[in-house]
């Protein structure tokens, strides 16, 4: 009900994409760097919380996606995560994501995550930017 209230033109979608990752050993600086990059194919509003597509028909775009994270040793890494949107209703404008992180990962049972998130306008709502914090305990 909502997506077609705010001019969408469908209340579900796929999104396509193409994904590659790498993990440079010594790379930066002799620092293990590790990077995503990915190009996805979407009609989707608000990564599909606002519907998908919009009242010109077609709106699919093609919108980009990456991620850079630097180990400065083997427990601890720094980064940062991009997203772009496609804003396919009018009136309604998507900002782009994007976040920095570092995490503490002390061994493969427990990670420790903080990151600063930017997620701008979201349906009106201005400054949806924050803090986030997880902990990861697995067996």
């Amino acid at each position: 009900l909502i997506p077609r209230l705010v001019g969408a033109a469908d209340d579900d979608g796929t999104d396509v994409y193409l994904s590659a990752a790498k993990l440079f050993l010594a790379g930066l600086g002799g620092y293990n760097v590790f990077a995503n990059a990915t190009l996805r194919s979407t009609k989707a509003n608000e990564t599909g919380l606002l519907g998908f597509g919009g009242p010109g028909g077609d709106s699919r775009r093609l919108r980009f996606e990456g991620a850079l994270g630097i180990f400065l040793n083997r427990k601890f890494v720094i980064g940062a995560e991009y997203r772009s949107k496609s804003g396919n209703l009018p009136g309604l404008p998507e900002d782009d994501w994007f976040d920095l992180f570092a995490a503490w990962i002390p061994n493969r049972h427990v990670s420790l995550t903080a990151a600063y998130v930017n997620f701008g306008e979201i349906a009106t709502l201005e400054s949806q930017n924050g803090w986030y914090l997880s902990l990861e305990l697995r067996p």
